[in-house]
């Protein structure tokens, strides 16, 4: 909420600057538009420098307004920039597990919607891992919760050496992990499994 008023306050004021330009402008123009009535009179020299100083005058007081409007521009398009990049660090907060860094189970149902539409769309394969840590309850019970954190930080990363760029990672709950896999068999799915079975069982973990 806070973020929509900061954006709606910025756009409001670079609205009131373009509403003040456009005013400048259009007092400008006109001043232009009877300078030129003017000159076509035939004046007096004097009358002459008179228009002429009329017109630098206003010139350079549109210049100065530009700058100005230019300056506002700028300021406006950095606080914007500034917010984006922060909203985007929050949405990628709220997307990931901060434990294992992995995405969390929101990312990972939406992830999983947009996989099923583009599979069923382009007739592919997907496929879903899902893993789950035996007796962890026990485990966190006997050897405490730091230990426990070690375990699902290993197992985040084993899962994320044998992820290819396109497959998704996610912690599906406490204990469970959840690997999407597009354009994947189900046969090399299940390989990509025992792989990283095999792998998790070869580890010791060194207190």
């Amino acid at each position: 909420v806070l973020a929509g008023e900061q954006i709606a306050r910025d756009l409001g004021q670079v609205l009131n600057f373009l509403k003040d330009a456009e005013t400048k402008s259009g007092d400008y123009g006109r001043t232009l538009e009877n300078a030129a009535t003017d000159l076509n009179k035939g004046l007096a020299p004097d009358q002459i420098r008179q228009i002429v100083s009329s017109l630098a005058a206003a010139t350079l007081d549109m210049a100065n307004h530009n700058q100005s409007l230019n300056q506002q521009l700028q300021r406006s398009t950095r606080e914007i920039e500034t917010l984006r990049t922060s909203l985007e660090s929050v949405r990628l907060e709220s997307l990931t597990d901060s434990l294992t860094g992995l995405a969390n189970r929101r990312m990972f149902d939406e992830t999983l919607r947009m996989r099923i539409e583009e599979a069923r769309a382009q007739r592919t394969e997907l496929c879903v891992l899902l893993c789950d840590i035996d007796y962890f309850k026990r485990f966190n019970d006997t050897w405490g919760h730091h230990t426990g954190d070690q375990i699902l930080r290993f197992l985040a990363s084993a899962m994320q050496a044998h992820a290819r760029p396109d497959f998704l990672v996610a912690r599906y709950g406490g204990e469970e992990f959840a690997m999407l896999l597009p354009r994947v068999s189900a046969r090399a799915a299940a390989q990509t499994a025992e792989a990283l079975r095999a792998a998790i069982q070869t580890k010791r973990l060194r207190r």
